[in-house]
């Protein structure tokens, strides 16, 4: 009986083992019960990072990946760096005969994917080993999230945790619009969300918004699903000189935030906050009008009659013409 017994403890302490592992680990699952994730990877002249993106996307914990990289005709070695890939059962390559742009190569690989969650990649940034896993529990444990974000930390020339400035865990999707309309872009670039590709039905990637594509799909995924925000930093963003998103300081960001908040009360879907929306663009009017003043302060003409002039201010033909009056009166 007491052999028995013991035989009985053993069994449920082995059991009760599996189970710690098990919810530590998403990995001991069967691979069946794992859904599908497609981490996309455009790229154009990154032969200096891709190579540690990549890596970073190969180790994923989570192992039912897909890896789609989408080289936009790149001119420098990056298809060289890559070959020593081409071989892995997990990466397909695509490469383009012509550069189509950055936003239509996401579209591109998004059109390649096949798995149920999309987990975007940009080409000089870096994957925490267990972002998929600790995205993807949380995607399975909340079947009204559309999106999921982290905080996460540059590094290269700036080193730096950025927290989204929110309540961490479920936030409802129109009040996370809400709060991001009043600060930023919080929700983060593709790098640090994940979403379903299924609700996609919202539509790609709209090439005519340029800065703000990402923001702009962002919000169309929350007006069909809810957020939910990690405080663990599991991304890696890098900075560096030759960034798109580093082009910060001649007044066409600030301007073009603008320009989105402004074309969002064109869109119906978002007219159930138009009256926040108006007071938004005023405040940002008002903040470009106070910028331009600033830069025409600092002699930097150029920047300021484009931010007077694009927070629509009345007193834009006098400062133009004080400007003009004083580059006169400089040389005479």
């Amino acid at each position: 009986m007491a052999y028995f017994c013991m035989e009985i403890y053993l069994i449920f302490t082995l059991l009760k083992y599996i189970a710690e592992k098990n919810k530590r680990n998403t990995n001991l699952y069967p691979m069946q019960y794992q859904p599908l994730v497609s981490i996309l990877i455009p790229v154009y002249n990154m032969e200096s990072f891709i190579e540690e993106a990549l890596d970073s996307a190969l180790n994923q914990r989570y192992k039912n990946c897909e890896i789609i990289l989408v080289d936009n005709h790149s001119t420098d070695n990056t298809l060289k760096v890559l070959e020593k890939y081409q071989s892995h059962p997990n990466l397909v390559i695509y490469k383009n005969t012509t550069n189509i742009g950055m936003l239509r190569n996401w579209n591109t690989c998004l059109s390649y994917a096949k798995g149920e969650y999309i987990k975007f990649l940009n080409a000089d940034d870096v994957l925490h080993a267990d972002v998929i896993s600790k995205y993807v529990d949380i995607m399975q444990k909340n079947p009204g999230l559309s999106l999921i974000t982290s905080s996460y930390t540059t590094f290269g020339s700036e080193e730096k945790t950025y927290t989204p400035p929110v309540t961490f865990g479920l936030i409802k999707g129109t009040e996370a619009i809400l709060k991001s309309i009043a600060s930023f872009n919080w929700i983060g670039s593709p790098t640090q969300v994940m979403f379903k590709r299924s609700d996609l039905t919202v539509g790609n990637f709209n090439i005519a918004s340029n800065l703000w594509a990402d923001w702009e799909l962002w919000f169309k995924l929350l007006l069909i699903g809810d957020i939910y925000v990690i405080e663990e930093s599991l991304t890696k963003f890098r900075v560096h000189s030759g960034q798109t998103s580093r082009d910060f300081d001649d007044g066409k960001t600030e301007v073009q935030t603008l320009n989105f908040i402004k074309s969002l009360t064109h869109y119906e879907p978002f007219h159930f906050c138009l009256p926040f929306l108006l007071d938004t663009i005023k405040r940002k009017q008002y903040e470009l009008y106070e910028f331009g003043m600033s830069q025409f302060r600092r002699r930097n003409g150029k920047v300021a009659r484009l931010l007077i002039k694009e927070s629509g201010s009345k007193y834009v033909s006098f400062f133009l013409v004080k400007y003009i009056y004083m580059k006169i009166k400089k040389f005479v």
